[in-house]
């Protein structure tokens, strides 16, 4: 890839960890690509995978909007405001998250604190917004569990309280990674973590 410092000419997309002698038509993926998250959200937006969050029978989708002094990953209809997170902290059968501190959490305390803020607003039609914070696992996870607390783990969890309180909705959408493709499993509302 000209002009790109890479190590390699490849983008790993998914992992298994399932035994190397397994086919690969058998074998379970966890997808692990999160610069391809809201793309896939995206596509899945448009056929209708997400209507169980409200958002149908829109009329434009815009990404990358500014809120203040962020980005958030969607705005619908002007009232809608979506921010996708593609959490790697829990991968199944590696121990990866078991036991790394968690030090880069200033980006996710400022999307809760933005998203609140656009909750707390009125679109120019006088609309009240909706904020939603989408985590997304390209597996079939379990409903999302924070990690145990720790200083930096605090103040995402303030941060993710007051967003709550704001009226920000917490969901969780899952995918199924295969070597054909990416495939939608279900969305469903975090109610009790945050």
């Amino acid at each position: 890839m000209p002009g790109q410092k890479r190590r390699t000419e490849f983008t790993v997309e998914a992992i298994s960890t399932q035994s190397i002698s397994e086919p690969l038509s058998t074998k379970e993926w966890i997808g692990i690509n999160q610069s391809l998250s809201n793309s896939h959200v995206e596509y899945f937006m448009r056929l209708g995978a997400f209507d169980e969050l409200g958002i149908t029978k829109y009329s434009t989708i815009r990404r990358e909007v500014s809120v203040r002094d962020s980005r958030i990953d969607f705005e619908i209809d002007g009232t809608t405001f979506l921010e996708v997170k593609t959490p790697l902290i829990h991968i199944p059968g590696t121990g990866i998250g078991d036991s790394k501190p968690l030090t880069a959490f200033h980006r996710i305390v400022k999307h809760f604190d933005e998203l609140a803020s656009v909750v707390k607003s009125e679109s120019s039609t006088g609309d009240l917004k909706r904020g939603i914070f989408l985590f997304c696992f390209f597996y079939d996870a379990p409903p999302f569990q924070r990690p145990p607390a720790t200083v930096n783990i605090e103040a995402i969890t303030q941060a993710a309280k007051r967003a709550k309180e704001a009226g920000v909705q917490f969901w969780q959408a899952n995918f199924r990674v295969t070597p054909e493709g990416i495939h939608f499993l279900r969305v469903f509302r975090l109610e009790s973590d945050y």
